[in-house]
């Protein structure tokens, strides 16, 4: 290696010759080396094309020079608390960077370029100039950003993106925000959200409608709603998110309406006319693939019962459909599941969803599978136990028996030698009556949902749950996402004065079959999905089978 004549830094000649994945330059010698040379780091630094992890902070460096894209396999650049004014627009180029740490500098502005980084995960721009970002539409694996101290008025537009499904954290603190987007609830994943220290005088009642959104800061703004402003300085995450999700339905029932007696009367017609429809495919359908799950006999002493249908295009993506789905099925798990005692319900993004699905029962300790919002595997008796400890911290913390989410249904488990569980070819995909694995969670980019849902007591409780399930998706909303006037033309559906057709749900079958291969139910079959029988129905359901029933 060579610099020009120059001395070659010990650190960088040391990852050469050990031929090193990582380079960590901080402090007042290196920053005096750079003062030495021009304010230029040594060139040799982008010639450790294998460098995966290069660390410069605490210096005066004022300028990185074009030549970082020579370093193509890095995949954390720390490049903190120095003099940055500007980065080059090569940045761009480094298309393995993971993690990238800018703060505590003098940028003002920061190439477009650097939205080109797909595999981006976490961002530190804290204490900047900055008051506008890169694109950040194609960041899909980006899960923390930090914008705090920076000179942000407004957040950007893109950043109410569902593109952005995994970000979890963002940190836009000690700003001067002065309003927010609404297309900020579109975000699926986010956890946290700091918005401390800004000007903002309103919060958008639909923020509640993130999912996952669990602390939201607003500490140091100027709000004008006193009942909010009050809970902010109590410092209460959760009845916060509870008053805007209050504010949320309320601000719903005031969109302007009709008040006409005429109108009211029209619209009460208009209920009358309209229909619902089912469209069901073939578990063999051309069009679609469906899956097929093989049951096995062990089954039968400990969770006999299971049917799953594919709910195909549902839209997830409009704003609070998640949310709303999600609610449904916590409502029906209450209320016609009788608190999971008769049957339980999970649903699994199907493209996460291997073949070869197996439903059967397992010693726990024999079982493993990563939780529902859990980051590691592990074994299903150790995850019981480790729950049952958090719940029994619960009860002493809350000094009351009565235990909320997952840990009410524990005891439902604690007399079973075995468990029951859904796996695919790679994985365990559910441990009912108790959880779902995250390799199939749902999001709002979801498109096709696999629905199972098992009992212990009867099958017919299962077809009765799915059938509610059913009834509720369209009561709100949660629909297959279709052009209905084509489907109208497609089908030669009835679209008149006296039956107009409102909303499709895509339905198709999925087969259970045994160890050996032979049919033991195709659901649903031409007997199930009777809503004709089904009292106090607000709007009539159809079912259209695309297939020969013959």
């Amino acid at each position: 290696m060579t610099n020009s004549g120059k001395k070659i830094w010990p650190e960088v000649q040391k990852v050469h010759e050990t031929k090193r994945y990582e380079l960590i330059l901080i402090g007042s010698e290196i920053s005096k080396r750079i003062e030495d040379n021009d304010g230029m780091l040594d060139e040799n630094i982008f010639k450790l094309k294998n460098l995966n992890f290069l660390e410069i902070s605490r210096t005066k460096l004022a300028t990185i020079p074009k030549q970082i894209s020579f370093i193509e396999n890095l995949t954390s650049f720390l490049c903190h608390s120095n003099e940055l004014v500007e980065l080059p627009a090569e940045i761009g180029l480094l298309k393995n960077l993971k993690n990238l740490d800018l703060s505590n500098n003098k940028i003002v502005r920061l190439p477009a370029e650097i939205g080109n980084l797909t595999e981006l995960f976490t961002v530190n721009l804290s204490g900047n100039l900055l008051d506008s970002l890169f694109p950040l539409v194609k960041l899909s694996k980006l899960a923390v950003l930090d914008i705090s101290r920076n000179n942000f008025k407004s957040l950007p537009d893109d950043l109410g993106s569902v593109q952005l499904e995994h970000l979890a954290e963002l940190n836009a603190s000690f700003n001067q925000l002065e309003e927010l987007s609404q297309n900020l609830a579109l975000l699926p994943s986010l956890k946290l959200f700091n918005l401390e220290n800004n000007t903002l005088t309103n919060i958008p009642a639909n923020l509640s409608q993130c999912v996952k959104l669990k602390d939201l800061l607003l500490k140091e703004n100027k709000l004008k709603d006193n009942r909010l402003k009050k809970l902010v300085e109590q410092n209460k995450m959760k009845p916060i998110i509870e008053y805007l999700e209050k504010t949320y339905v309320e601000e719903l029932k005031k969109k302007p309406q009709e008040k006409s007696k005429a109108s009211k009367k029209k619209k009460i017609v208009d209920q009358a006319n309209e229909y619902d429809l089912i469209k069901i495919y073939h578990c063999q359908d051309q069009q679609f693939i469906s899956k097929e799950i093989m049951i096995n006999e062990s089954v039968n002493d400990v969770r006999p019962f299971i049917l799953c249908v594919i709910f195909r295009s549902i839209d997830l993506e409009t704003n609070g459909n998640l949310k709303k789905f999600l609610n449904l099925q916590t409502k029906l798990h209450d209320e016609e599941c009788q608190k999971r005692t008769l049957a339980t319900i999970a649903t699994h993004d199907l493209q996460n969803v291997g073949d070869k699905l197996c439903y059967g029962v397992e010693d726990p300790t024999k079982i493993e599978l990563v939780p529902l919002g859990r980051k590691n595997p592990i074994e299903a008796s150790e995850y019981f136990f480790k729950l049952m400890d958090e719940a029994e911290a619960e009860r002493k913390a809350k000094k009351r028996n009565q235990l909320s989410g997952i840990y009410k249904y524990l005891s439902l488990l604690e007399k079973q030698e075995k468990f029951a569980f859904l796996q695919d070819s790679e994985t365990i995909i559910s441990l009912p009556p108790l959880t779902n694995a995250e390799k199939t969670r749902m999001s709002q980019s979801t498109k096709d949902v696999l629905v199972e849902i098992t009992s212990s007591v009867s099958l017919e409780i299962c077809k009765k749950v799915m059938e509610k399930l059913i009834i509720g998706m369209f009561q709100v909303g949660i629909v297959s996402k279709l052009d209905l006037s084509q489907q109208v033309e497609d089908l030669n559906l009835e679209n008149n004065e006296e039956q107009k057709l409102r909303q499709i749900i895509l339905v198709q079958q999925v087969k259970i079959v045994d160890s050996k291969s032979c049919l033991k139910n195709v659901y649903p079959s031409r007997v199930d999905f009777n809503f004709k029988e089904v009292a106090n129905l607000s709007t009539e359901i159809k079912v259209l089978r695309m297939y020969d029933e013959n």
